[in-house]
């Protein structure tokens, strides 16, 4: 087997030793290893010289989004496409354009959304230009950041 052992980017291992190896979770190293020796944990030892401690995640795992986030598009100013990334947990989301009255003037995305981080694409093609702000809402929560199209 010729696969990519998936080691851990050294400089990520906050506290340990730089020239230590690890592998990352997904790895095709872990329970890989002689059939006739298991790791610690009872599963078939993994290939290397390193146990890789294997650990259940939970839905409230730290590297997943627990926050709503707006992000400023990009470009701004733009014309005709400019890009927004967001980040929610999971359920109901919309983001909508309003106008400098409060006029809805498109809706970007409006429904069930799992717990990411999300990026769309607006085409401001049918608007002129001008100032517009641009909302995120999350069952009561709600973020407002404010964009430019320059014609």
């Amino acid at each position: 087997m010729f696969e990519n052992p998936d080691f851990v980017d050294p400089s990520t291992m906050k506290g340990k030793d730089p020239y230590l190896y690890d592998y990352n979770s997904w790895s095709p190293c872990i329970d890989n290893g002689d059939p006739e020796y298991d790791d610690p944990d009872g599963t078939r030892i993994d290939i290397g010289a390193k146990y890789f401690v294997q650990e259940t995640m939970d839905i409230d795992d730290e590297f997943m989004p627990k926050n709503y986030i707006l992000s400023q598009n990009y470009p701004n100013p733009f014309n005709p496409t400019t890009t927004i990334d967001y980040t929610v947990p999971a359920g109901i989301v919309s983001l909508k354009v309003y106008n400098i009255l409060g006029t809805e003037v498109s809706t970007i995305i409006q429904g069930v959304h799992d717990r990411n981080t999300h990026t769309v694409q607006f085409d401001g093609t049918n608007l002129s230009s001008g100032i517009y702000f641009y909302i995120l809402r999350f069952g009561d929560k709600e973020i407002t950041k404010k964009f430019t199209i320059a014609k």
